[in-house]
């Protein structure tokens, strides 16, 4: 009777360590694939502002800013860029100008670029969703200066495309955490200096 017992006290000590590790597994695949959404999702939307015309994009209004999260990003009318924006927002030391409808009148252009989108669903109806943040900031132009020729003459615009997705808590208790996509656009009615070869 004993030799049973203890048979069944081993039985069930490794059936309650499997299930530890088959949860373990299924909230890690869990959080993948919310992480994958998150990703995909904030493609879609560099995609969609990258097909903007250059003139037009621009946010309606500054971002607000938040004490954590993709907001904590923004100084005063600048956005901090950062090499991995898994550090602190002070570790980000570059500064480029959010660049801002001067008339914040979306009608008068016929586009609106709202800086936050609030409850964005991600996958099919219903299911989870997310917090989408806009920044759109102007860029410095480093081009190299052959002789005294610069390559890049001053007129020609560039713009950074930043969005960050915050994906809403659900009801297991695992949020992802932001995902960060970015992209340059450049201004395609002035090229680079054309050099002869």
């Amino acid at each position: 009777m004993i030799e049973v017992l203890v048979a069944v006290f081993i039985l069930a000590m490794g059936i309650i360590g499997a299930m530890g590790v088959f949860m373990s597994a299924a909230k890690g695949t869990y959080a993948a694939e919310r992480s994958g959404q998150g990703i995909s999702l904030a493609e879609r939307e560099l995609e969609r502002l990258a097909a903007t015309p250059f003139s037009l994009l621009e946010l309606d209004s500054y971002p607000t800013v938040a004490a954590s999260g993709p907001g904590s990003f923004v100084s005063g009318a600048n956005f901090r860029i950062a090499a991995s924006y898994s550090r602190p927002p002070a570790e980000a030391t570059l500064l480029e100008p959010l660049v801002v409808d001067p008339d914040a009148n979306p009608a008068a252009d016929g586009t609106s670029i709202v800086p936050v989108s609030v409850n964005v669903a991600i996958g099919p109806p219903g299911g989870p969703t997310a917090t989408v943040y806009r920044f759109i900031t102007r860029r410095d132009e480093s081009c190299p200066v052959l002789g005294l020729l610069d390559a890049c003459p001053a007129e020609q615009g560039s713009k950074r495309l930043t969005i960050a997705v915050i994906q809403n808590q659900t009801g297991n208790g695992v949020r992802p955490r932001p995902v960060y996509a970015s992209t340059v656009v450049t201004d395609p009615s002035v090229a680079p200096l054309d050099l002869p070869l």
